[in-house]
């Protein structure tokens, strides 16, 4: 399963999750995620910052490294983001 990247640069990627998948693994471990399909894709972990529901679909945030994931952290705990 290819995951479509919206926007990537240094920092972060942006991505549409599609609809029937879940964002993060499950105690399914066959069952896809999104969090899974993209670290495979690109070939190393990201950093989750938001989820969707399953069966919903639309952009995810993930931060490329620890340096930039902080900071979105901290924006995501005072509702800045």
């Amino acid at each position: 399963m290819k995951i479509p990247i919206l926007y990537q640069d240094e920092s972060i990627i942006l991505v549409n999750k599609p609809p029937g998948i879940p964002s993060q693994p499950t105690v399914d471990k066959k069952r896809i995620d999104l969090y899974s399909a993209l670290n495979r894709q690109l070939g190393f972990a990201v950093y989750q910052h938001h989820r969707l529901d399953r069966d919903t679909s639309g952009v995810i945030l993930f931060a490329i490294d620890k340096k930039s994931n902080l900071p979105l952290t901290e924006m995501f705990k005072q509702h800045l983001f």
